[in-house]
């Protein structure tokens, strides 16, 4: 019997999960896939759902697959920080007799060399990599891996695009739409089952607070945001937050007189500070720092400044000419994405004759200098 073992927080499993499954299967003719939800990820924060609701979701959406395993032996073993070294022997003693090939994505093995033991890992079991939009390195980072680890891997050839379960649980907190990522039946249980509601007073305090229209920006600009959160190792909480209230004065009048020397289009940026720190209750710098220069930017930003300047202008509901080009850079390269946005915002300002911020011309000057 020739099993594939995919892992993962599948908080939700969606569409890509699926994709990876399905051809998975059907290119490396597989008798079936063993479905590994973790439960202590060393590497990652800890799921927002609870194992067992994780393990129904998948039973879900696997009934009536003969060829699904849902396996819980992360939980059976229960180590405080479940390294896949140390659970893929227990997967080869249980499934005795079995060829296993452990699944990954793209993302994954670009950083097999960061993982615990990754010499162990490829000494255990063979390895089947897919590949995934924004990942143009996969090939180097698999042939590394063979010379280095001696391992047994296979390129599969599947263009996976960049869903993002973070993305998603947040699109699912906002009320956006998410058929035609999540399952119809997963969508059913987790509104059964109230999931995905962490942020829900906050969410509601928000939407009563601006305009229908400026709250669906908002909403998607923290979807943008989420889908970066991982890559650049940024706790998913301050990410919501921040995009969430970064336009929340946008629509009042200046509230600190010493605000009416600024120009009148990045004056929320500053109340927005005050508001979400006297209003709601926000006192972590980072967040408070991201909201305060959404707008104008400024030299040496932290990455979750950078990540809510991009969202802000390039979430989905942006329509401006080269904006999907400046995602498609984004999603390859974060930070390049990041100066090319804040160029092509500056530029756009400069060519319609309008009046730049002094922060914004330092910013410019900053990351057109130094590549960070």
């Amino acid at each position: 019997m020739k099993l594939g073992v995919f892992g993962g927080a599948f908080d939700p499993l969606h569409k890509e999960h699926i994709k990876i499954i399905e051809e998975s299967r059907r290119i490396l003719a597989l008798d079936g896939v063993i479905l590994l939800p973790t439960i202590n990820p060393p590497h990652k924060e800890q799921a927002s759902t609870s194992f067992e609701h994780r393990v129904e979701m998948l039973k879900v959406w696997a009934k009536g697959k003969d060829y699904i395993f849902i396996d819980e032996t992360e939980k059976e073993l229960n180590y405080k920080n479940s390294y896949t070294y140390r659970v893929l022997p227990h997967l080869v003693k249980k499934y005795k007799g079995a060829e296993l090939i452990y699944i990954i994505g793209g993302d994954s093995m670009l950083r097999f060399h960061t993982w615990m033991r990754p010499e162990r890992i490829a000494g255990t079991i063979k390895i089947a990599a897919a590949g995934r939009e924004g990942y143009p390195n996969l090939l180097e980072a698999i042939s590394a891996a063979q010379r280095r680890y001696g391992a047994d891997i296979t390129l599969l050839n599947i263009t996976g695009s960049s869903v993002s379960s973070a993305e998603l649980r947040a699109c699912l907190e906002l009320g956006l739409d998410t058929k035609d990522n999540v399952p119809e039946e997963i969508l059913a249980y987790i509104s059964q089952n109230n999931l995905y509601t962490k942020h829900c007073k906050l969410v509601a305090a928000v939407r009563t607070a601006l305009s229908p229209k400026l709250f669906a920006h908002c909403a998607r600009t923290v979807a943008f945001a989420m889908r970066y959160a991982g890559i650049l190792n940024l706790p998913s909480d301050k990410v919501f937050y921040a995009a969430l209230l970064h336009d929340i004065a946008k629509e009042r009048q200046p509230i600190l007189p010493q605000h009416s020397i600024f120009l009148p289009k990045i004056v929320h940026q500053y109340d927005g500070r005050t508001v979400a720190q006297i209003e709601y209750g926000i006192d972590d710098e980072d967040i408070l720092d991201a909201i305060g220069f959404h707008t104008t930017a400024k030299p040496n930003m932290t990455n979750l400044g950078k990540l809510i300047y991009v969202a802000d202008k390039l979430e989905e509901g942006r329509t401006y000419d080269g904006v999907e080009r400046l995602r498609t850079i984004t999603d390859t390269d974060f930070h390049t994405g990041f100066r090319l946005t804040l160029k092509h915002s500056y530029k756009t300002i400069k060519k319609k004759g309008g009046k730049i911020d002094r922060l914004t011309e330092e910013a410019h000057k900053y990351y057109s200098h130094n590549v960070v």
